[in-house]
C-alpha cells in the first residue's frame, strides 16, 4: 500500500489564483456550474437593478412612499401676473362709475361686458384703447342669471350704456344680437379727469373746479369769457385762473395782434393740457406716497417697544383665562391709551397710502393709454 500522505495529495493548483484569504478566484473562462444555471443568474442580476431603478423613479408598480423629496418643478420660477391685476383694478373702477352714473343693474351688465372682453384680450396689451368685439349673447352668458334679465331688458341696458354721456360701450354691428366694443381709452380719460377734478376741489375749492371743468369743456377761453360762462365776477375769475396757473393746472398762451406784444393788443388764452397735468400730479403723488411711508416707519420705530409689549399682551390674552391676569399686568392704563392713539395714526396713514396708490394707478393708466407703443 502506498503511504497515507501519497493517498491524500491535494489536487493540482496550477493556473488557479487565490486571494489573500485563500479564496478561489474564478478564471475568465471558467464557469460556475452548468451553463444554463449561469445564464439564468446573469439575467436575474441584470434585471434586478433595472427594477430597482424603475421603483426609485416612480415607474410602474413603484412604491409612492419611496419617491424622492426633490421638487418636481426644479428650475421653474413663478411671478405675479401684474397685467391681470391691472385689468381687474381698471374694470372695478369702470363698474363703480357705472353704479354712480346709471344704476346697479347697469353696472352688472357692464361687468359682464368687461368679463367677456377680458377673455379675448391679450394680457400684454391691457392698455389698448379699444377692446375686442363682443356680442350680446356673450354678455348674456356672463351675467349667469344675476340679475335675471330678459333679452329685451338686456338690450335696453346695453343701449343705455352706449347712449350715456360717458359712452361705456360702442355699438359696432347687429350680428349675434348686437356687437359691441369697450372704449378703454375714453374710459381712462373719464377716470383720470374725475381723479384730477377731486384734487382740484380739495386744493382750490368748488369755484376753481367750475373754472377747470369749463376749460376742459370749451378747450380755450379768455379771462372775460371765463367770467361770463362761470358766472363769477371778472376780478374773482382772474384770481381763480392765476391760482390754477401758478400750480400748472392750466396753461396760458399769448397771441399778439402785432409784433410788439403790447398787452392791449394781445389775446391771453387759457386752456388745460390734461396729459401734462396728469404727469405733474403723478410725480406729486409718488412724493406724497414716499412721505406717508416714511412717516409710518417713523411712528412704528418711535413706538417699537410699546408695540412689542402690545403684541405680547394680545398673544397672552388668546391663551385663555389662566394667562389673563398676567396679560393685564403687562400694560398700564396710560400705555393702553397711547397704544390706541398710535394705532389710529398708523391706520390713517395706511388708508392714505391706499388712496394714493389708487390715484397713482388711475393716472398711470391714463398716461399709458396715450403713449404710443414701441414698434
Amino acid at each position: 500500500m502506498p503511504p497515507a500522505q501519497d493517498r491524500f495529495q491535494p489536487p493540482p493548483t496550477e493556473g488557479i489564483k487565490f486571494n489573500s484569504r485563500k479564496r478561489r478566484i474564478e478564471e475568465p473562462g471558467e464557469e460556475e456550474g452548468p451553463p444554463d444555471v449561469k445564464k439564468a443568474k446573469d439575467q436575474d442580476s441584470m434585471e434586478e437593478p433595472e427594477a430597482k431603478r424603475r421603483k426609485g423613479h416612480g415607474g410602474a408598480g413603484a412604491d409612492r412612499t419611496m419617491m424622492p423629496t426633490q421638487a418636481v418643478d426644479t428650475g421653474i420660477f413663478w411671478h405675479v401676473n401684474h397685467c391681470r391685476f391691472h385689468q381687474h383694478f381698471r374694470d372695478e373702477a369702470i363698474v363703480s362709475v357705472a353704479v354712480d352714473k346709471i344704476s346697479e343693474t347697469a353696472a352688472c351688465v357692464m361687468r359682464a361686458a368687461l368679463s367677456a372682453s377680458q377673455n379675448q384680450m391679450d394680457l400684454g396689451r391691457s392698455s389698448s384703447s379699444i377692446g375686442p368685439e363682443i356680442y350680446s349673447l356673450q354678455i348674456e352668458d356672463k351675467l349667469s342669471g344675476h340679475p335675471k334679465l330678459s333679452s329685451k331688458e338686456l338690450d335696453q341696458y346695453l343701449h343705455g350704456l352706449v347712449d350715456d354721456q360717458i359712452q361705456f360701450l360702442r355699438r359696432t354691428g347687429d350680428s349675434g344680437g348686437g356687437s359691441y366694443t369697450v372704449n378703454f381709452g375714453h374710459l381712462a380719460d373719464v377716470l383720470c379727469q374725475s381723479a384730477i377734478e377731486s384734487i382740484v376741489r380739495e386744493r382750490f375749492g368748488n369755484k376753481c373746479l367750475r373754472v377747470f371743468r369749463l376749460l376742459l369743456l370749451k378747450k380755450t377761453l379768455e379771462q372775460k369769457q371765463v367770467a361770463e360762462l362761470a358766472m363769477v365776477p371778472s376780478k374773482e375769475a382772474k384770481e381763480l385762473l392765476y391760482s390754477l396757473l401758478a400750480e400748472n393746472y392750466v396753461t396760458l398762451q399769448e397771441i399778439p395782434k402785432a409784433g410788439d406784444y403790447a398787452p392791449a393788443r394781445t389775446f391771453y388764452l387759457f386752456s388745460v393740457n390734461l396729459p401734462q397735468v396728469a404727469r405733474l400730479l403723478l410725480e406729486r403723488c409718488y412724493q406724497a406716497l414716499g412721505n406717508l411711508m416714511q412717516r409710518r416707519a417713523t411712528e412704528m420705530k418711535k413706538n417699537k417697544r410699546l408695540l412689542e409689549k402690545f403684541q405680547e399682551y394680545e398673544s397672552q390674552q388668546q391663551l385663555g383665562n389662566s394667562q389673563h391676569a398676567e396679560a393685564d399686568e403687562l400694560l398700564t392704563p396710560a400705555e393702553k391709551d397711547t397704544i390706541q392713539v398710535v394705532k389710529r395714526v398708523i391706520s390713517k396713514i395706511e388708508r392714505g397710502e391706499l388712496q394714493m396708490d389708487h390715484t397713482i394707478f388711475t393716472l398711470s393708466n391714463y398716461i399709458d393709454s396715450h403713449t404710443s407703443p414701441l414698434v
